[in-house]
């Protein structure tokens, strides 16, 4: 069974921004490129709130992504 995760963060301040825009794009690229992963998504909402949601074919394949 696939098993969603779907992360928010909101970025406190605009001299964060740039480092945080780097290390999203790293982070997806890394991501779609992991075994067991089926997707990966991320959207800017209001202000400075970025929202990620990710498709794992497992539990197992999202944890070994995650360590």
């Amino acid at each position: 069974m696939a098993v969603i995760s779907i992360t928010r963060l909101r970025v406190r301040s605009w001299r964060f921004l740039p480092d945080f825009l780097l290390h999203s794009v790293k982070i997806t690229r890394q991501a779609r490129a992991a075994p067991g992963n089926l997707g990966v998504e991320v959207f800017r909402d209001a202000g400075m709130t970025f929202w990620t949601r990710s498709a794992w074919r497992d539990e197992s394949a999202m944890r070994a992504f995650m360590t």
